[in-house]
């Protein structure tokens, strides 16, 4: 089973857990499945009030995820 990333910019001021509800929406609206979502980092994306924020996720079908 592999791991993937995944980043999403997002206003400076949303918590790790706020960011987290955005990426599985998003990634839920790509139709990928994961067994788990792993906050990883907040980075800067020289936007004012903007951060990028990374995260770390397993996807319920590693092969499907491949394709």
């Amino acid at each position: 089973m592999g791991t993937a990333r995944f980043a999403l910019a997002l206003p400076c001021g949303f918590s790790p857990a706020e960011a987290a509800d955005q990426v599985a929406q998003v990634l839920r609206g790509r139709q990928i499945e994961w067994k788990e979502l792993e906050f990883d980092t907040i980075l800067t994306t020289g936007r004012p009030g903007m951060c990028r924020f990374a995260f770390t996720y397993w996807p319920e079908d590693d092969e499907a995820h491949r394709r």
